[in-house]
């Protein structure tokens, strides 16, 4: 299994989860956390993108780094919200 299938998507991963850790509205954490994280993750999506283009050609790598990002940006609040339990 080449590196370049799975690491770019955990890149992903880690970078949407330091933005949504970072956003005001995130449930994870008491205080989020700061936001001079957010251009270290903006600087890890693009280099997950440069991963998967080296590997896949630049439409097709365009297409699944958006599909993870669209699966992390739904799950992780999802996520949030089961394990806090719903306070309302």
């Amino acid at each position: 299994m080449s590196y370049f299938i799975v690491l770019p998507a955990i890149i992903m991963l880690f970078a949407i989860g330091l933005l949504y850790l970072s956003n005001k509205h995130q449930l994870l954490r008491v205080k989020p956390l700061t936001k001079k994280l957010r251009p270290i993750a903006y600087l890890m999506l693009l280099l997950a993108f440069v991963l998967m283009a080296a590997k896949y050609a630049v439409s097709a790598s365009l297409f699944i780094g958006l599909m993870v990002i669209m699966l992390c940006v739904i799950a992780l609040p999802l996520m949030a919200l089961f394990l806090k339990g719903n306070k309302t």
